[in-house]
């Protein structure tokens, strides 16, 4: 069967994961690694999307402007759902 895991949660996961010893990682509060390993999944994103952003400089100001009204709905969105 093919892996069909996303790599980003995967990585956030990682990252959060190292933040944590085995026992607290074990006997933790589960929301806050939950809250946790979506906080860095935002973030991950964020930064996927700047790099992609500054790789399209050619697009001009109108493209630049339409991004960063899809992240700030993109954020509300997932925040609106938690």
């Amino acid at each position: 069967m093919e892996n069909q895991r996303d790599p980003v949660v995967i990585r956030a996961i990682e990252i959060v994961r190292l933040r944590y010893t085995a026992e607290q990682w074990v006997m933790g509060d589960s929301k806050k690694v939950t809250k946790e390993i979506y906080d860095e999944i935002r973030r991950l994103d964020l930064m996927s999307v700047r790099t992609r952003d500054a790789g399209s400089r050619h697009a001009g100001p109108k493209f630049r402007r339409q991004s960063r009204v899809v992240e700030e709905e993109s954020a509300g969105l997932v925040w609106a759902a938690e």
